[in-house]
């Protein structure tokens, strides 16, 4: 990742804008949602990351929920949201504790793309033979 030339904001500018608090910020960074660099021992943003999170719709946040959540959500198990964070499908980050948190907004998206979360392939599609 280079930074020659790159615009960088401090933390506390970034949290300004995305109205979010450190922990958050670290958390989304972290998560590779947000890139960061370490200059002079102190965090460093990149711009244009912070514009693309500022220019989210409106319905968008950055609210995590748990995998749990998200499964149900989703109407998957727990495990299958675990692997698709993994996998990187969905964003998700770690809280302080060291717990899952998965980006709601990427879960409302496949929600509403409609796709077959969790099941086969030779599975899609067969709702109405069953029912």
């Amino acid at each position: 990742m280079s930074v020659e030339g790159a615009a960088l904001k401090r933390a506390k500018e970034v949290c300004g804008v995305l109205g979010v608090s450190r922990c958050t910020l670290n958390n989304l960074n972290q998560s590779g949602v947000i890139r960061g660099v370490k200059i002079g021992g102190q965090m460093r943003y990149f711009s244009q990351d912070v514009e693309k999170l500022t220019k989210l719709p409106e319905n968008v946040t950055l609210e995590g929920v748990p995998p749990s959540v998200a499964a149900e959500m989703l109407r998957v198990s727990p495990r299958t949201v675990t692997r698709m964070a993994d996998s990187g499908e969905v964003r998700s980050f770690k809280t302080p504790k060291g717990h899952r948190r998965i980006i709601k907004a990427d879960l409302e998206r496949l929600m509403t793309q409609g796709t077959n979360v969790g099941r086969s392939p030779k599975d899609a599609g067969t709702d109405e033979e069953q029912g």
